[in-house]
């Protein structure tokens, strides 16, 4: 049909054929037409069709031409018997197509015409599948084909199977072997299209006689299939389509279940993301991400966004204070038991996580009720092996009184970096471990974001989930802890994506299991027994609000720095005063040995005689002639 009708827009409030299909205006319509359109085919779904001509009266000098139409009664058009085998419904006007729609992860059969007889030649009938999207629900398809048989009628190689493009990941086409498929099937084929956005280029052909395709998922919720017998007959095909819930989630799918496995094998690192992120994830949600490592091997959990439905009268995203739209973190032991880390909600994000060794698997699980949601969150895992896992700080603390443990650096700001620093603490049975915070600046806010970057873990009880710590200071109830046997457990963990900060300084103490009955030091406010040998060592062992173990102490007060300037001073004229006079006495002993020595070295003066004549006898005075 041609036609060329004034338009008045898509509804043809002027100018305007109908078309009916059967032959009264009761029956029912299959479309209204105005404008101008060439080569409009359609077809009745019986014997009958009723055509009708509407035109308003105008004095407009305009004039349209009208239509033209050609008719034909066949036999030959397809039976529509094959649509009513499945839940379809046929589009009317329409040789052949149907449609079909969910009714929520429901499954059935689409065949092809006349099947499972040959098809006629030359015809086309396309399938439009879709499945529900809304706010609470959103589905894919999944094709699969049961029995396939449309005959090639040039063979340009080995008949075969033909993906013309393999932009569906479920098919791996760099496995292929060329011999085995022909990439011309000519005008008898298969068309699939994954998506609705465009109907030019199909993602997949199918066609041949010898091999099944491949199942086929689609993007979203709309799968559309297309059927061109072109010159051949064959037995056609039977293909069982199924309504997925899509979550929008990577990873290995176990459907019905919104469960998703990750493995080492497969990928050693990767994201993953609460159902349709960064959409809003749908209401009554029970997810589950496993992430499976090899022996030997860590597994390391980060969270780069987080945001789960907000109840305005919650103060805290953890544990006991999430009670409507959550998730939980397990390690999962070599004896399959579960270990839970943590359950977290609103705004606060799980610090980073990387399991202990020996523990190759995590659990992650989600879920939400059925009121409000939110955008959900977005996270990386890692498998890393024992080596490449850093960790220079930390270490197991035995046969101690008492301790202190601080961040890499501290006082100065730790680095941006991937390390792990674990403290395993152990003192004498039927005793504790008192834990104190002096000073605690570690980047994150507990009320706000959580510790997405940072975060310090404390076990005060083994066989349950830590306390995780990060901000500006600690509430009291996190000021002080007390584990609950003679073991403790500290973790503080970064990730390369932290900004920084001064980190921690805390102080543990061994104390008596029973206070009541102490034989050493009783601390009166704490309650705490310590030992004798902890009082006057400069640290608050009783806690961080009494100090009756530093009372009474002979303590070193801090030195004036003029006095001890002053006393330098003098004490260098001093020494150099008694150093001069060692020089002085030095140099006069040196003169005086220097003089006697002299002394005995001086030359003798010379003797001089008179000596009397010859005559003369000697010793002979003259007066005594």
């Amino acid at each position: 049909m041609d036609f060329d009708l004034l338009y008045g827009g898509a509804h043809c409030p002027f100018d305007q054929i109908r078309v009916y299909d059967g032959s009264t205006k009761e029956d029912p319509l299959i479309g209204t037409y105005c404008g101008q359109k060439r080569n409009l085919v359609l077809y009745s779904s019986g014997e009958k069709m009723l055509v009708t001509l509407t035109t308003l009266p105008r004095s407009a000098s305009h004039e349209n031409r009208g239509f033209i139409g050609w008719f034909e009664f066949s036999e030959r058009f397809v039976n529509l018997g094959f649509i009513g085998k499945n839940d379809g419904e046929h589009i009317r006007g329409t040789e052949c197509d149907q449609k079909i729609l969910s009714r929520k992860e429901n499954n059935g059969t689409i065949y092809s015409p006349n099947y499972p007889f040959l098809y006629h030649s030359n015809i086309i009938c396309k399938y439009y599948i879709y499945g529900i999207q809304d706010e609470q629900h959103l589905e894919k398809i999944q094709l699969e084909f049961e029995k396939f048989e449309i005959p090639i009628k040039d063979k340009l190689k080995v008949n075969g199977i033909v993906p013309i493009s393999n932009s569906n990941p479920n098919i791996d086409s760099t496995n292929r072997d060329d011999s085995e498929v022909s990439y011309e099937c000519g005008d008898a084929s298969v068309r699939v299209y994954t998506s609705s956005e465009s109907m030019e280029d199909p993602d997949y052909v199918f066609c041949g006689t010898e091999k099944l395709p491949p199942p086929v998922v689609s993007d979203g919720p709309t799968l559309i299939v297309v059927f061109s017998s072109g010159l051949t007959q064959g037995q056609g095909f039977k293909g069982r389509y199924t309504f997925l819930p899509d979550y929008r989630i990577p990873g290995t799918p176990e459907p019905p279940r919104c469960k998703f496995k990750y493995l080492s094998e497969s990928a050693k690192k990767g994201v993953f993301n609460s159902p349709r992120h960064p959409n809003s994830y749908p209401p009554i949600t029970h997810c589950e991400y496993w992430f499976i490592g090899l022996p030997g091997e860590q597994i390391e959990i980060t969270f780069v966004e987080f945001n789960l439905k907000k109840d305005s009268e919650l103060v805290l995203g953890y544990d006991e204070f999430c009670q409507e739209d959550w998730i939980e973190m397990y390690e999962i032991h070599p004896s399959g038991r579960e270990q839970k880390i943590g359950r977290y909600c609103v705004y606060s994000a799980p610090g980073p996580y990387v399991t202990p060794i020996g523990i190759n698997q995590l659990k992650i699980v989600m879920k939400t009720d059925g009121a409000d949601t939110s955008s959900g969150f977005l996270a990386n895992y890692h498998f890393i092996s024992r080596t490449s896992i850093q960790s220079d700080c930390g270490g197991n603390v035995t046969g101690l009184l008492y301790g202190y443990l601080r961040s890499p650096g501290y006082p100065e700001k730790y680095r941006p970096q991937k390390l792990t620093c674990n403290w395993y603490i152990n003192v004498k049975p039927h005793h504790r471990i008192l834990l104190t915070f002096l000073s605690f600046i570690i980047e994150g806010s507990m009320r706000e974001r959580g510790c997405p970057t940072a975060v310090l873990r404390v076990w005060s009880d083994l066989s349950k989930p830590p306390i995780e710590l990060c901000g500006v200071g600690l509430e009291n109830d996190t000021q002080e802890m007390l584990s609950t046997t003679n073991m403790l457990k500290i973790s503080f963990m970064i990730t390369d994506t932290a900004v920084g900060a001064r980190g921690f300084e805390a102080l543990w103490s061994e104390v008596k299991e029973d206070g009541a009955n102490c034989d050493a030091l009783q601390c009166p406010k704490s309650g705490y027994c310590i030992s004798n040998e902890m009082k006057c060592n400069g640290a608050p062992n009783c806690g961080f609000y009494d100090h009756i173990d530093e009372a009474n102490c002979i303590k070193v007060t801090e030195v004036n720095k003029l006095m001890m300037v002053a006393m330098i001073v003098v004490g260098t004229i001093l020494f150099m005063i008694i150093l001069c006079s060692l020089c002085h006495r030095k140099h006069r002993r040196r003169q005086s040995a220097d003089t006697i020595s002299a002394q005995f070295d001086a030359p003798r003066p010379k003797q001089q005689h008179d000596l009397q004549p010859a005559s003369i006898p000697p010793y002979l005075h003259v007066d005594s002639v």
